[in-house]
């Protein structure tokens, strides 16, 4: 519906000189016929407290927004089954015990004694002793020259060597029956004596004047004497000359 413009203020509550802008903001579109500015209402401005007409005013409504669609229900995530941790038992592992060496004991009073069985054992041992020598100093050795055994020989102490001859003796003695006398004065040895000398030859007393004679030769050897041996009595004596 045109209208002047005194009727489109009057119908949109608004002062005549406020339609100018309106039309500006294009809410309102102005045409001329027959010389006069007529008016219409292209979006309606509703009076203050008057609800505008819907036959006479055109609404332009906003777009309505899509409907949001309804979020899903939350799928509720299995919980997670606590996991069983059985211990693993380690297999039980024996301590490594390291064989204890054989200590040789030496017998007792209480104990019967047995010479030829003590006499074994110490010979042994030297023998042992002589095999940790030569593979102690086996590097010093030239195995070219075929003489390991004299070289052998010739490391082994003087002690070893009488040691072993005076053991061996009295095994010879053993057999003859004749361990255990004195080869001095033919008595029977103290048993306590051969417990801690089983290679013993002399009884105390003669062991005892058979030490006195070794010293009295070492100081007069020393002074420039001779000596010279004598039979004596199935023996050989060495008696000193100045």
């Amino acid at each position: 519906m045109w209208m002047t413009r005194e009727e489109i203020a009057a119908a949109l509550g608004i002062v005549p000189n406020s339609v100018r802008g309106k039309v500006q903001k294009g809410q309102i579109e102005r045409k001329v016929e027959d010389g006069k500015n007529l008016y219409r209402i292209i979006t309606a401005v509703p009076k203050k407290g008057v609800a505008p007409q819907d036959s006479e005013t055109e609404i332009q409504t906003a777009p309505q927004p899509a409907p949001v669609p309804p979020e899903p229900p939350k799928r509720e995530e299995p919980r997670p089954v606590p996991r069983i941790v059985h211990p693993v038992h380690e297999p039980v592992r024996k301590p490594v015990t390291t064989p204890e060496p054989e200590v040789k004991r030496k017998p007792s009073d209480k104990e019967p004694f047995n010479p030829k069985q003590v006499l074994l054992e110490m010979i042994a041992s030297l023998k042992i002793g002589r095999n940790i020598d030569a593979i102690e100093k086996g590097d010093e050795i030239d195995l070219a020259t075929g003489e390991i055994s004299r070289e052998l020989d010739a490391r082994i102490s003087m002690r070893q060597h009488r040691q072993l001859k005076e053991i061996e003796d009295a095994l010879e003695r053993i057999k003859l029956g004749e361990y255990g006398i004195c080869e001095d004065c033919g008595e029977p040895i103290p048993e306590q004596r051969l417990r801690l000398f089983p290679a013993a030859r002399l009884c105390v007393r003669c062991q005892e004047e058979m030490d006195q004679l070794e010293k009295l030769r070492e100081s007069q050897g020393i002074r420039g004497g001779t000596w010279r041996e004598e039979p004596s009595e199935g023996t050989y004596v060495r008696s000193f000359e100045d």
